[in-house]
């Protein structure tokens, strides 16, 4: 199937910032819209520490922002990402 791609596969590429050429990561969850079953963002886990605890925040890059998404990785225009609100501590 032409234009299909698997979560496995889209897990698997480097998230590029093309606003300052910054890597983010790789994907780490997505939100989809179940009506229309398309992805409506991506979100990429930032690691911190925070004292001696390690915490586990997440970048949002809503769909519209994504340029193109290649053989190695998905370029993004976010010249400002925001933080999703989503942690994990460990």
């Amino acid at each position: 199937m032409d234009g299909c791609i698997s979560f496995c596969e889209l897990q698997k590429k480097q998230v590029i910032n093309v606003c300052g050429g910054r890597n983010l990561g790789y994907i780490g969850d997505m939100t989809i819209d179940l009506c229309s079953f398309r992805i409506l963002s991506i979100d990429i886990p930032v690691q911190s520490r925070v004292f001696s605890f390690k915490k586990c925040e997440y970048i949002r890059i809503y769909s519209s922002q994504i340029e193109q998404i290649g053989e190695d990785a998905i370029l993004v225009r976010a010249p400002s990402h925001e933080k999703c609100g989503k942690t994990r501590k460990f």
